[in-house]
């Protein structure tokens, strides 16, 4: 081999070896660039996890309230339900009872400054009062938290 032919497949070589340096170089950026994307979807991708533990930590802790109040709410109903039913029964029934007999005391709303207490004998009056007057004593408030009408400063 001669030293020209020698020098012409250096040359060669070289270049491409140079060729491939360039095309290395050049597939290099964008596997750069890929790689800072995935590192800040990465970050992106922690901080909606962490955002997501939070909002799911706050969750439980609501659905815990709710069932706490939720079972204190189904007590409620429960005793109202038992005192309606036991109530109902007394009402109905045509045989006198110490508990029938045992008048219901009702504190109505103040009416133009007076209150209005009302005794019922649960015996003396027909089934559908007595249903009333129990209905009324079950959810009509001990004291009206708003009167309906005061006799103080009307607005002029």
């Amino acid at each position: 081999m001669t030293p020209d032919n020698q020098t012409r497949i250096v040359e060669g070589i070289v270049s491409m070896i140079e060729l491939s340096v360039a095309e290395a170089t050049a597939a290099q950026k964008p596997l750069k660039e890929q790689v800072t994307q995935v590192s800040s979807h990465g970050r992106n991708l922690e901080d909606s996890l962490r955002v997501a533990r939070e909002k799911f930590a706050t969750l439980e802790e609501q659905a815990s309230t709710m069932t706490r109040h939720g079972r204190t709410l189904q007590d409620s109903l429960r005793i109202a339900h038992d005192e309606i039913t036991r109530l109902t029964r007394a009402l109905e029934s045509d045989t006198p009872s110490a508990s029938r007999l045992k008048s219901i005391k009702l504190d109505v709303a103040k009416f133009g400054g007076g209150d209005v207490s009302i005794a019922v004998a649960l015996d003396t009056f027909p089934a559908h009062v007595r249903h009333l007057a129990v209905w009324l004593a079950l959810f009509l408030p001990c004291r009206a938290k708003y009167p309906l009408a005061s006799s103080s400063k009307q607005p002029t």
